[in-house]
């Protein structure tokens, strides 16, 4: 697990700058490259949306249940230093997904580093609304690569 926590700082967003919903699709079913939305993607079966414009998210989790139905976005941020200063638009994104009446529970994950002061304010913002927040840091996306790994062994 350590080998893969030291591998995880070269994992970008997304693999190439503008792919497809279709190169997305196809690339998460053949487990092929590592990126932060496949890595996620790939474990949680979840809709991938990548970015053209205007975007929801980066990952769409949908949860359905005789009990509840969930609609979970997830905000994925890459490799950059996020400060409270230069946050790469997370801010705005979160307070944009707390306003949406449909979201409960919002995801971040992040393979980079995120200043604490940061965190507090996201932590703070969801808090207010009366949401829950799922932080996925490097360490965790470490294993999440694990099983991604192990599946691509399998195939």
């Amino acid at each position: 697990m350590l080998f893969l926590s030291k591998k995880l700082p070269l994992f970008q967003e997304k693999c190439e700058s503008h792919p497809t919903g279709k190169e997305c699709k196809n690339c998460s079913r053949k487990l092929e490259k590592t990126c932060v939305v496949n890595i996620i993607g790939i474990l949680c079966g979840s809709d991938i949306l990548p970015h053209h414009g205007l975007e929801y998210s980066d990952l769409l989790l949908k949860i359905d249940s005789n009990k509840m139905h969930l609609t979970i976005p997830v905000i994925i941020k890459g490799l950059d230093k996020l400060t409270w200063k230069k946050d790469g638009g997370l801010y705005k994104q979160t307070l944009e997904k707390l306003q949406d009446s449909k979201v409960e529970v919002l995801v971040i994950a992040v393979s980079g580093q995120v200043a604490n002061d940061l965190r507090i304010q996201l932590e703070n913002a969801t808090y207010l609304n009366h949401k829950s927040l799922v932080f996925i840091n490097s360490k965790d996306l470490a294993q999440f690569l694990y099983h991604v790994n192990r599946l691509r062994q399998k195939a």
